[in-house]
C-alpha cells in the first residue's frame, strides 16, 4: 500500500511539473516534443490531477442533443483519455486527430478511435478531413499555450455539419493569456457571420485539482 500511494505521490509530482513545464513554451516544436517525450506516463500522469474535464463536457453535449450514433471527431486527443469517456457513455464511431503520433500510437493500442488523424491544427493547416464530415467535434484540454489556438476554429467549423456541435473545455486561466484575448470577439465575429451560435457557456469547478474551467459548447448553423 505504501509503495503504491508513493507512486501515485511519484505520478502527481511529475504531472504538475510536466504542466508548469508545457505552460512555458513559446514554440511548437517544443510542445511536440514533450508529448513525444510523455506519452508512455501520461495517462497515469492526468489520472493524478483528478481529470475531471472530459466528464463535464460530454455531461453538457449531451443535454443540448449529441447522441452516440453521431460521427464524432476527438480534437487533440492525446492517447484518449476523452475518447474513452466517449466510449462508456456508449459513443463508437469516433475518430481522433492529434499532431503527436507517439500518442496517437497509446490510443491506438486501447481501440477506441475508428480512424487516428495526425496533424496540426490552426497556424495555416489545412486539415486532410472533407468538409461537413463531422456531427461533432470535441476537445478537452486543447485550448492551452502553444496548443490550438482561436485560429483553429476556422478549420473545425469547416468539417462539422449544419446543425453539429463543436464543444471546448480548457482551463478558465488561460482566457488571461495573450494567445486567447481575442476570443470572445471571434466568437461574437462567427455569430454575427452566421456560422455558429454559443449555446453553452459556464465555469466548472474541479476541472482537474480544484482549478476551474471554462466550457463552452457551438452549434453550427
Amino acid at each position: 500500500m505504501q509503495k503504491m500511494e508513493t507512486e501515485d505521490k511519484i505520478y502527481e509530482d511529475n504531472a504538475k511539473n510536466a504542466f508548469n513545464k508545457v505552460s512555458t513554451f513559446a514554440e511548437y516544436d517544443e510542445v511536440h516534443n514533450h508529448y513525444k517525450n510523455t506519452a508512455e506516463t501520461y495517462d497515469k500522469m492526468t489520472a493524478s490531477l483528478n481529470y475531471n474535464g472530459p466528464k463535464d463536457l460530454l455531461k453538457e453535449l449531451f443535454e443540448v442533443g449529441m447522441k452516440c450514433d453521431w460521427k464524432i471527431l476527438d480534437v487533440a486527443a492525446g492517447t484518449g483519455i476523452l475518447g474513452r469517456e466517449l466510449q462508456l457513455n456508449g459513443c463508437f464511431n469516433i475518430d481522433a486527430l492529434d499532431c503527436c503520433q507517439q500518442m496517437l500510437d497509446k490510443a491506438k493500442e486501447k481501440n477506441i478511435y475508428r480512424e487516428l488523424i495526425c496533424s496540426k491544427v490552426g497556424d495555416g493547416a489545412v486539415l486532410p478531413i472533407g468538409s461537413n464530415t463531422y456531427d461533432a467535434v470535441v476537445m478537452s484540454g486543447a485550448f492551452f499555450p502553444e496548443h490550438l489556438q482561436t485560429d483553429s476554429y476556422l478549420e473545425l467549423t469547416r468539417i462539422v455539419k449544419s446543425g453539429g456541435l463543436i464543444g471546448n473545455i480548457h482551463r478558465k486561466s488561460i482566457l488571461k493569456h495573450p494567445n486567447y484575448l481575442g476570443l470572445s470577439n471571434f466568437i461574437k465575429s462567427y455569430e454575427e457571420e452566421n456560422i455558429w451560435r454559443l449555446i453553452k457557456e459556464k465555469v466548472t469547478k474541479n476541472y482537474y485539482n480544484g482549478v476551474d474551467g471554462m466550457l463552452q459548447v457551438f452549434k453550427i448553423l
